[in-house]
């Protein structure tokens, strides 16, 4: 059994989200769907470009992932899991 997906949304870290959505639309194009200022250091936001959607997140918008042996994990360490978020599209 497999899952069909119809869209994926990626979110982007960015030091400075403002400054991000500030890029993105006016250079690219984009249009601010929908945005929370006061999520992590410099806020959260999704944008939409014609069918591409993507959002932008502050570093403290994740929690910091936890440190093995003072490391943080891999993307190659098979014991780590890979967290994927999703949301469904009404």
């Amino acid at each position: 059994m497999s899952t069909k997906f119809n869209d994926l949304i990626p979110i982007l870290i960015c030091e400075d989200v403002q400054k991000s959505i500030d890029f993105y639309c006016r250079v690219l194009g984009f249009e601010v769907t929908d945005r929370m200022d006061d999520v992590g250091k410099t806020g959260w936001a999704s944008l939409r470009n014609r069918r591409v959607q993507l959002m932008l997140g502050s570093p403290a918008y994740l929690p910091e992932p936890k440190k093995t042996d003072g490391k943080y994990p891999q993307k190659n360490d098979p014991s780590q899991k890979l967290k994927l978020h999703l949301h469904q599209s009404q």
